[in-house]
């Protein structure tokens, strides 16, 4: 998932909330379950808080190159149950934040 994230920040996302025709369907649904984390999760619906929670400063969250750092994150999230489900997927909470970190980029 993180490696789908990272494509879509530098490829496919749009800051109006609209994909590009050069994202791939995988960019553009990982877009979507952002749209849909910062839905379900409105106290969230913050690029600072997103940020915060991930545990990155902001300055180093400038390209988004950071979340291939989050895999231990992610282990750590599915070994405690920290889950969420997005449009029938079950994601670490730690990948729904990243993707929708990506979905306001």
């Amino acid at each position: 998932m993180v490696g789908s994230l990272l494509s879509a920040c530098t490829d496919g996302s749009a800051s109006d909330g609209s994909e590009t025709s050069g994202a791939t369907e995988a960019e553009r649904a990982v877009i979507r379950l952002g749209r849909r984390y910062r839905a379900d999760h409105p106290d969230e619906d913050d690029r600072d808080v997103l940020l915060e929670r991930l545990g990155v400063a902001a300055g180093v969250a400038g390209s988004l190159r950071f979340l291939s750092t989050l895999d231990a994150q992610v282990a750590e999230d599915y070994a405690s149950g920290r889950t969420v489900r997005l449009d029938g997927w079950v994601l670490s909470q730690t990948e729904g934040r990243a993707a929708a970190l990506v979905s306001l980029a």
